[in-house]
């Protein structure tokens, strides 16, 4: 589990932060840590509910999957699900913007989940939809194969990290 906090506290949150949309590879002066990102994918996209996800492979740490989800309705992840497999949620945070009264807040709601390198390689070919179950509700999202294929074609040695 520290191995999916340096991960995703991190170069996910940089890159889900970074408003990319298109794959790169990012690297961290201080911490010497170098990722490779796909673009962000969006899934439900409007004002009421927006939901973002990133592939990413993190030299010398493994796979994972960043997600952030904005709504006026606090979903507070707690799991993911996908093909009856259920995967932990890192929690990355979460922040409150564009109050207004008794309108609400817009909720920006960050986490992340590890990937074993298989799971990372079989999504490359299928895509990976989900279901995000949280403690005052769930979402959906879909990640297309293209999106996690960005990434293993941008970084060559993507393929030499080690499983789960």
């Amino acid at each position: 589990m520290k191995r999916l906090a340096i991960l995703g506290s991190g170069m996910v949150m940089l890159a889900l932060c970074g408003c990319q949309g298109h794959p790169q590879i990012v690297h961290d002066k201080y911490t010497g840590a170098t990722a490779c990102v796909s673009g962000k994918h969006t899934d439900h996209p409007g004002l009421l509910q927006t939901l973002n996800t990133i592939a990413t492979y993190v030299q010398d740490k493994g796979y994972a999957v960043g997600i952030e989800y904005n709504s006026y309705n606090r979903l507070s992840p707690e799991t993911v699900w996908s093909d009856g497999h259920q995967y932990t949620y890192n929690d990355l945070g979460s922040d409150a913007h564009a109050c207004m009264g008794a309108g609400g807040c817009l909720i920006d709601e960050r986490g992340a989940i590890k990937l074993s390198k298989d799971e990372f390689y079989q999504f490359a070919k299928t895509g990976f939809d989900f279901k995000i179950v949280g403690y005052h509700g769930a979402v959906t999202g879909h990640m297309p194969a293209s999106t996690f294929q960005s990434v293993i074609d941008q970084c060559p040695d993507a393929g030499s990290a080690s499983g789960g």
